[in-house]
């Protein structure tokens, strides 16, 4: 995915400039706080991953989840 984003950066003219947008499935709250679900979690986790592999390669752009 990192990679992928990296691609895609390199199509605009001011690249740095650009927000990256997380977009994830939404699911009920009750999911999430009554029966524990890890999907929440999961995604923030994968999102800081991506983020992580971005930054080695000097990409720090502002980026935002959503779902």
């Amino acid at each position: 995915m990192a990679n992928l984003i990296e691609n895609e950066l390199k199509g605009f003219d001011c690249p740095e400039e650009v927000m990256i947008f997380f977009s994830a499935h939404g699911m009920p709250l009750a999911y999430v706080e009554e029966a524990d679900d890890p999907y929440k979690a999961k995604m923030e986790e994968c999102v800081d991953l991506i983020v992580e592999e971005l930054e080695k390669t000097k990409i720090t752009n502002a980026y935002t989840l959503a779902y």
